[in-house]
């Protein structure tokens, strides 16, 4: 099952409408009738706000049965997701930021990291 249409599935399932869903993510609804329809991939943030709203988890979404089915980056990076918040906002920030805002984030914590 590929992800837009696990995604469209539970959704029906649970009754909702893609307005409704965007509403419980904070995504737009234009994001989440692209997504559905293919045309759009979300980030693993907006996986797991998606994820939430739908009562599921991000590995049952990608159709594996367990997060160890999963690649091990991703187990680790859905891992500090849920375990900090403070990461979530950061990503968010993110969004907005032009490559070299990150460079510069980057080599702040690189350097902080070695103090």
């Amino acid at each position: 099952m590929n992800l837009n249409y696990a995604i469209t599935k539970r959704r029906e399932d649970l009754g909702l409408t893609q307005k409704e869903l965007a509403a419980k993510t904070g995504l737009s609804y234009s994001f989440i009738n692209d997504l559905e329809n293919g045309r759009r991939k979300p980030s693993l943030e907006s996986l797991d706000l998606i994820a939430n709203a739908l009562d599921t988890s991000v590995p049952e979404l990608m159709g594996a049965d367990a997060p160890e089915d999963l690649p091990e980056d991703m187990q680790e990076a859905l891992e500090l997701l849920h375990k900090n918040p403070k990461l979530k906002t950061l990503l968010k920030l993110g969004k907005k930021a032009t490559k070299r805002d990150i460079d510069f984030i980057i080599a702040f914590l690189e350097k902080d990291g070695e103090d």
